[in-house]
């Protein structure tokens, strides 16, 4: 719970309340003797004195009548929000979120990735001294390979604080048709509920034909969008950011996640911080882009920066995601980076293998019971 008191005069305050460990209780009233009240002190009565009879008392006068009371209903004014607070915004933002989930699921899209990897291959010289001592030299060469790939996807929603979910089949590799295409559909039009242990498995299969990282896991262009849900928006923090003008009434808001356990785990369980950017239209909150990077801990550790572009699509009459970019590479100053609990390092330094994947979507279609061909 969040409150915000603005008192003119004195100053602001604002409070947030976060509530746990949440647990049943019973209650159980009995009766008792409710003694009368006395109100103000009491007057002691001389002893002997008798009470006037009741006719020897002065008769008082009516009080005068009370003049006539209007009632109003108490208005409720909403406090300005102070200049440069985003709350507004987010809760904008939030509600957004939550309509988009209806509206952006089960849906299929062809996606066009262009995939280069740069891998590292390592050598190592010997050399021996006169002394007889031997020395060992290493050097490294870099060697790029690059790939595209073509793939229908399918954008699904599961249960969990992160529900955004993409499953891949590719059908293309370098202009080669491999597969078969059309699967997805067939799946998500009879039962989008049964199809997605099907798909999973389509879209494990197709992780071979990716460069690189053969464990880095499905890449979702929506995935950025659920920091932003109310059920999730009290485990990040934000911050307002300068305005874009070329993207006109639109304000960047930058994000770091400091709850634990994090929303993602990285392959050995530990928590992956989530940190980055987003670009939100501040007339209904829609999200514009999204830019989250994630960085893991440990001398081997790798980061991953996805940016996300959100564009119309008259087919599904919003906006959908138009384009995502990924780097993925290793990082000398892990260990000081987000996840590392050390000195922050706005950018990892490469020292070994490198994927850049740029993703592009078209063909949007929702499939489903009730939805045309």
């Amino acid at each position: 719970m969040t409150e915000l008191y603005n008192f003119s005069g004195i100053g602001r305050i604002e409070a947030s309340a976060r509530y746990a460990s949440y647990r049943r209780f019973e209650v159980s009233v009995g009766t008792t003797e409710v003694l009368p009240l006395v109100y103000g002190p009491e007057v002691a009565e001389p002893e002997g004195a008798d009470s006037p009879p009741p006719d020897s008392l002065p008769s008082a006068e009516p009080p005068p009548p009370l003049p006539p009371t209007t009632t109003a209903e108490l208005e409720m004014m909403p406090t300005p929000e102070p200049v440069g607070a985003i709350g507004t915004l987010l809760r904008k933002a939030g509600d957004y979120v939550v309509r988009y989930e209806e509206a952006f699921r089960n849906v299929l899209a062809v996606e066009d990735s262009d995939q280069q990897y740069d891998e590292v291959v390592r050598k190592t010289s010997f050399a021996r001294k006169p002394d007889g001592h031997v020395t060992a030299h290493y050097a490294g060469d870099t060697r790029r390979t690059t790939r595209k790939l073509r793939s229908e996807i399918a954008f699904a929603m599961l249960p969990g604080p992160v529900p955004w979910t993409a499953f891949r089949e590719v059908f293309e590799v370098d202009g080669r048709a491999v597969g078969e295409r059309g699967r997805f559909e067939r799946l998500f039009r009879e039962s989008p509920s049964s199809g997605v242990q099907p798909a999973l498995a389509i879209s494990r299969d197709s992780h071979r034909y990716g460069l690189g990282f053969p464990n880095r896991g499905a890449s979702v262009p929506t995935m950025a969008l659920a920091f932003l849900h109310p059920d999730n928006r009290d485990r990040f923090t934000f911050e307002p950011r300068s305005r874009r003008a070329k993207s006109g009434n639109a304000a960047e808001v930058a994000f770091t996640e400091v709850g634990r356990p994090t929303l993602t785990l990285d392959g050995a369980g530990a928590d992956l911080p989530a940190r980055g950017r987003l670009l939100l239209r501040e007339d209904d909150g829609a999200v514009l882009r999204t830019e989250v990077e994630f960085r893991s801990a440990g001398s081997n550790g790798r980061s991953l920066r996805v940016t996300t572009e959100y564009r119309p699509d008259s087919g599904l009459a919003l906006l959908a995601p138009a384009e995502m970019k990924e780097v993925y590479e290793t990082a000398a100053d892990a260990e000081a980076g987000w996840g590392g609990g050390g000195t922050e390092s706005p950018r990892p330094t490469p020292t070994g293998d490198r994927l850049e994947t740029t993703a592009r979507y078209s063909g949007f279609h929702r499939v489903g019971p009730g939805s045309r061909p």
